[in-house]
Formats: structure tokens, C-alpha cells, sequence
């Protein structure tokens, strides 16, 4: 049967506590090309753990997941290079995944298996074309069909959504100018900030006194179910 299958690919689990699945699948893509990286320290210095953002109403916005490529900031700062690709034709899926793999490189994608959760796509089967697929929703070697699907990358949904990473990174990585736009964007500033805040929306830290002096008032509704973001990924640098 004609194919390619990697072995020693990381499972993913919730379990494991590694619950934003884009950083989650990305340390595991990580762990298989031997580049260390905890999964704290990636939510930090991708700046995942501060994309969420209060509003004293609630919004869609507060849980979008930031109009920045967060697994190619994590990707970068590990030496590595991301592709990202939304509304592929199905032929051109299969190409850029086929491709990749026949590399011994995973690829990243979205809505394969599951929940529009992120996923890591470790091998395929041909007759029929089938993918397999590390996710948080299956327990061992998920298999499934190649057909079309739907997820999200940074640039919201879409069709057919692939991540390829590799080791051709452009040049070598700055940490230090990586740790500076992480904290930039913890402090809610720069360019994301902005957008944010145009929209009555507080990001980063600032977020969280928001999150705290409405507390304190008691205002509002659902205060709890809308931190819950915002607390789990704060968390994530506790750990």
C-alpha cells in the first residue's frame, strides 16, 4: 500500500494539559525534529497566552485567536519555518501535504479529526487516500478519510487549512527580539493592541484588571465563562 508513515510522533492529549491545541500540536511537530521546548514557554513567547481580551459586553472577539500567526511566532523562535494555507483546492491539499511528509516533516492543519481543533498529520495511505492524524480526539492512530474539511488559522475559517513547518528557517532566530515582542504584547501594546482596543476590547494584561475591577463590581454577566480563556492561558505560564 502506497504511502508514508513517521514514526515516534507525539500523541496530544488534553490530559496533558497542553489544552491550546495550535501550541500543543506545534510542540509535538517540535518534539519529533528534536527541538526542546516546553509548552509554557512556547504560550509565552508565541504571545497565545495573552491573544485573549476583555470587553465589559460579551464578544466574539474576546476568544479570537489574534490577528497574528501565533504557531509562526512559537515556530520562529524554535529555529523553524511555517507555510500557512486557507481555501486550497482539494488536489492542492493533498500536494502540499503529500509533499511534506514524503519529506519526513508533520504537518499542522486544522478540522481534520474531531472538534475545528489544530491537529498533526503524520502520515497518508493511497487507495483510498486517507491521512493519518494525531489528535485530541483520538486516543492512539487516528486515521481518516482525505475529503474536504474546515478549520482556522490565524486568518479565521476556511477550507483545507494546512501548516507546513520545517527546519529552513529565514536566518537564525533572535530570542531577545522575540522576548520583546511577546512583551509587548502581553502589555497589551503594538499593533494588535490597537485593533483591540478600536473595538472597546483591553488585550493582554491590561485584560485581566479589566477582568478584576469587574469583579469587584459585580457587573455584568457570564464573568466567569468569559474569563475562562484568559484564565487557562494565563495558567499556562504557571506551569
Amino acid at each position: 500500500m502506497a504511502g508514508k508513515v513517521l514514526q515516534d510522533v507525539p500523541s496530544l492529549s488534553f490530559a496533558s494539559g497542553q489544552r491550546f491545541t495550535p501550541v500543543g500540536s506545534l510542540k509535538a511537530v517540535a518534539d519529533f525534529l528534536g527541538v526542546e521546548a516546553s509548552y509554557p514557554w512556547l504560550m509565552g513567547m508565541s504571545g497565545a497566552s495573552f491573544r485573549s481580551s476583555w470587553s465589559d459586553t460579551w464578544s466574539m472577539d474576546m476568544t479570537y485567536a489574534a490577528p497574528e500567526d501565533l504557531v509562526a511566532n512559537g515556530a520562529a523562535v524554535l529555529g523553524l519555518h511555517t507555510e500557512s494555507y486557507v481555501d486550497l483546492s482539494l488536489e492542492d491539499a493533498w500536494t502540499k501535504l503529500v509533499d511534506r511528509l514524503d519529506a519526513s516533516l508533520p504537518v499542522l492543519s486544522c478540522g481534520l479529526a474531531g472538534a475545528p481543533e489544530f491537529c498533526v498529520v503524520y502520515g497518508y495511505r493511497e487507495d483510498p487516500s486517507r491521512l493519518l492524524v494525531r489528535s485530541y480526539f483520538a486516543k492512539d492512530e487516528g486515521e481518516v478519510p482525505f475529503q474536504p474539511w474546515i478549520g482556522w488559522n490565524y486568518a479565521g475559517y476556511g477550507r483545507n487549512p494546512v501548516v507546513l513547518p520545517s527546519k529552513e528557517a529565514e536566518g537564525n532566530p533572535s530570542l531577545a527580539a522575540a522576548l520583546r515582542r511577546a512583551l509587548r504584547f502581553a502589555q497589551g501594546e503594538g499593533p494588535l493592541a490597537a485593533q483591540l482596543e478600536a473595538k472597546g476590547l483591553r488585550a493582554g494584561l491590561p485584560s485581566y484588571q479589566a477582568w478584576i475591577g469587574a469583579l469587584e463590581e459585580e457587573a455584568g454577566e457570564d464573568l466567569e465563562s468569559k474569563a475562562g480563556n484568559m484564565a487557562l492561558n494565563l495558567n499556562a505560564l504557571l506551569a
